[in-house]
Parts: C-alpha cells; structure tokens; sequence
C-alpha cells in the first residue's frame, strides 16, 4: 500500500509537471534517466550531485591482523565483557603507547637528526618511559575492570585470516 501510494504520487507529479513545463519534465526525466545509468555501471561518475554511491567500494578482508591482548593477573581480558567505550579506554592507551615509542624513534632517526642536524632529541620525541607509562597504565586498568592489577601483560598477537575465521600465525622462528 505504501509503494502504491509512493509511486502513484510520483506519476501524478510527473503529469502535472508535463502539463505545465515541458521543459522541467524532460529535465526530470534526463536526470533520472541519467542517475539509473550511472548506478547501472557503477564506475562512471560524473558529478557526486548525480551518483551518491560513487565512494561505495567493497572492502575484502586482510589477511594478516594484529591483535592486541592485554592480560591482568594472568587472566587474558575479553572484549565482550566490557562496553566498547571500556575496551576502547583499555586497548588504545596501549597501542598507541607503543605505536607512539616506534614513531618517534623512526621520525627522530628518519628526518629530524638528518635533515637538522641536531643531537638533542628530547624537543622532538616524548619523553614517557615505559616504566612511566606501565605505572600509568596499571591504574588505569584497576579503574576501569575494577581488578586489583597486580601484574599485566600487553601482547601484540598476529592473526591469520583464512577466509572465514582468524587463526593465531604459526611463527616457526
């Protein structure tokens, strides 16, 4: 009943509209003719005004992730027994602690040092330690799980995708 209503006001739109401007119809009708085209083809794009779609691509799986696990006391923790706003305050700090250590030693090394000439790199790279950071992090982690943390582990595990699950990657070196 709604798609019958819908599209008998759409043809009654589109024969007022050719009693009145001849000109606005053949326009209309151009228009929709040329968007069922380019949804048709799916490659030609001639304006983003005509093809909504154009930035839709099919996203396929990678073959390799790393995975990362933090364990507290021993006991690995699960993403499903926090809210996402919980496991995103747990997993990110640590990530980023880590992705952090390696950018600044590789812009420090890469183009800093070599472009400026320069020895003291403590202007251009973060000075939090690790040992800073753990003791950070350990609160944190006794904050949001409520688990007294006496001792935690963050583990950067790679994964295989084999096309339908995610396996651990068998590392033989």
């Amino acid at each position: 009943m709604c798609c019958a209503l819908w599209r008998n006001t759409f043809f009654m739109y589109l024969q007022q509209l050719f009693r009145q401007s001849k000109f606005w119809f053949l326009v209309i009708i151009v228009f929709i003719t040329g968007q069922l085209f380019i949804n048709y083809k799916r490659g030609v794009v001639f304006t983003p005004l005509f093809h909504y779609g154009m930035y839709s691509a099919v996203i396929s799986p990678e073959k390799n992730y790393t995975v990362t696990e933090i364990f507290v006391n021993g006991r690995r923790l699960a993403a499903k027994d926090f809210s996402s706003q919980e496991w995103d305050n747990i997993v990110l700090p640590a990530e980023k602690f880590y992705m952090q250590q390696q950018w600044n030693s590789l812009n420090w090394n890469n183009d800093i040092r070599r472009m400026l000439r320069l020895h003291d790199s403590s202007v251009y790279t973060n000075s939090l330690t690790e040992a800073a950071f753990k003791k950070w992090y350990a609160k944190r982690l006794t904050a949001i799980t409520g688990i007294k943390t006496d001792s935690f582990r963050i583990a950067f595990t790679p994964y295989v995708f084999n096309g339908q699950n995610l396996a651990k990657e068998n590392r033989t070196h």
